[in-house]
């Protein structure tokens, strides 16, 4: 099996890791980006950008509509959820070919995968064979980058 040489392996295309990656490949040092799932990670995909796109919707028919109190009367109200979902997600679309964009520009190799890491506990090399081998100078990694919400007390 061919192993893959790098200088930079960063685990997850998240705030940390694509701007870690755009900042070393843009000085020349070959980066290689791998992420699982959310180019950009959770935020510009289904966190706090498309959150705020939704909010936003709402907000604007709390003004258009407002229950009482500013003297407006209007007729029936209706919110097209499917145009308000229609919006949010051509704009997820447009933040992730802004991402990869970047990464073009910058030079930085990401690799896409749906895999989870081999089990730890295996060293099978039926397992592990599957698997691209990277060879790096330099990991950093994040376990995760999906939003969470703490507990409020």
């Amino acid at each position: 099996m061919n192993a893959e040489h790098c200088q930079n392996l960063i685990i997850g295309s998240g705030v940390a890791g694509k701007i870690l990656a755009w900042t070393l490949a843009s000085q020349r040092q070959k980066t290689v980006v791998v992420e699982r799932a959310m180019v950009g990670g959770s935020c510009p995909n289904v966190a706090c950008l498309p959150s705020k796109n939704v909010i936003y919707s709402a907000k604007a028919v709390s003004l258009v509509h407002p229950t009482k109190g500013l003297g407006v009367v209007t007729g029936p109200l209706r919110v097209d959820m499917a145009g308000v979902a229609r919006r949010k997600w051509q704009m997820v679309n447009e933040l992730v070919e802004v991402h990869l964009g970047k990464f073009r520009e910058s030079g930085a190799e990401l690799i896409m995968t749906s895999r989870r890491s081999p089990s730890l506990s295996s060293n099978s090399p039926s397992k592990l064979g599957k698997w691209p081998v990277v060879r790096a100078a330099a990991c950093s990694g994040w376990s995760s980058t999906k939003a969470t919400s703490p507990a409020v007390f």
